[in-house]
């Protein structure tokens, strides 16, 4: 799988699993990944559309989600980005329209919160088009343990899809370079 990110690696930065995924969860052969969007004020995420024969079949999220600092998690730090955050690296698969069809955490690096890996809970955000408030408790699982981790990761994912609702139907005269996964 060859590509280009945002930040300028390489290969081995995208997760292995990702070709298996595209094929098993979206029934995607060889795809070449054009970069869409990558977000300045979020290092390291990106939006891809995801192409087969020039033709858009779905798209893809690339991003981190940072949870709580080293020190210890405290609600209001979910959001913050400092050097002593603790974070995980995510993706989601969408279709062509934007409704998510899969959601994988491939790289946990925080100390508490694992509990949102599991892909009982992420599967909650399939089927999600970015229309209706996500709120951990209510539409979405809580998990006693993870609370900061669930709510960071709700709260991201519901903004990641309505970015990319606006993305695709936002007109646009850019030109992107597709790159081959092959």
């Amino acid at each position: 799988m060859l590509f280009q990110s945002p930040s300028g690696l390489q290969e081995s930065a995208f997760p292995r699993s990702l070709n298996k995924d595209l094929r098993k969860q979206m029934g995607i052969e060889n795809p070449d990944l054009v970069l869409l969007s990558s977000n300045e004020s979020k290092a390291n995420s990106a939006f891809y559309a995801v192409t087969q024969d020039k033709q858009t079949v779905a798209y893809l999220y690339m991003g981190s989600v940072f949870t709580c600092r080293a020190g210890g998690c405290h609600a209001g730090s979910a959001t913050d980005q400092s050097s002593d955050s603790e974070y995980f690296d995510y993706f989601i698969l969408f279709d062509e329209v934007a409704t998510i069809k899969f959601v994988k955490v491939y790289n946990y690096a925080a100390t508490h919160g694992h509990e949102i890996t599991a892909n009982w809970w992420l599967k909650q955000f399939v089927g999600y088009q970015g229309k209706e408030h996500l709120q951990t408790g209510k539409n979405i699982d809580a998990i006693s343990g993870a609370t900061i981790s669930a709510e960071a990761t709700t709260t991201d994912i519901q903004s990641v899809t309505r970015q990319l609702i606006n993305l695709i139907n936002k007109p646009s005269n850019q030109t992107h370079t597709a790159t081959s996964l092959k």
